[in-house]
This record gives structure tokens, C-alpha cells and sequence, in this order.
């Protein structure tokens, strides 16, 4: 699961998550926004489009979690900054 930096202009966001884990034949994608699950995808590459306009502007936490079963078995978490006209996403330190 790997997201590099970027900026867009527009309040739609594309994402696609491709991830492979050892020994698990169907893993599960979720997508949390502020902690709230936003979607959850069960096949590759696991899209999801984030509709931002809902937001308030500024600093968002957004998290992708692949899970097995019931079982996590990674994450990663992203900053997500809502401005007038773009979008930027980048890697949480």
C-alpha cells in the first residue's frame, strides 16, 4: 500500500490500493476518513473515489487498512488537506 505525494485540482479523488499478502488469497480493503469507515473493496485493484466537497477545508486523516478475515494485517495513514481548489495527500510521518 503505497501513496505517493500529490496534488489535484478538483474535490474528486481517485484511488486504486494494490497489495499483496503472504498466505492470503482474498484480502479486504478499507478506507477510513477522520477514523469513519468511507468504503470497503474486496477486489483488485480495490477502487474507491473519495467525494471531498462534504468536507470542511484543511487537515483530514485519511487511512487505508488490508485486512484478512477479521484480522488486520497492515495499514498506512495519509494527511489529507482540503483547499479551495486542490486536493493534496501525502504519507503521515
Amino acid at each position: 500500500e503505497r501513496i505517493t505525494d500529490c496534488s489535484i485540482s478538483g474535490l474528486k479523488l481517485e484511488l486504486s490500493t494494490y497489495t499483496i499478502v503472504p498466505k492470503v488469497l482474498n484480502p479486504t480493503v478499507q478506507y477510513k476518513l477522520d477514523g469513519n469507515l468511507y468504503g470497503t473493496r474486496t477486489e483488485i485493484p480495490y477502487n474507491l473515489e473519495l467525494d471531498l466537497s462534504v468536507l470542511p477545508k484543511g487537515e483530514h486523516r485519511f487511512t487505508v487498512e488490508v485486512y484478512s478475515g477479521s484480522s488486520k494485517v497492515g495499514s498506512r495513514n495519509y494527511i489529507l488537506t482540503v483547499n479551495d481548489d486542490n486536493i493534496n495527500l501525502k504519507k503521515e510521518q
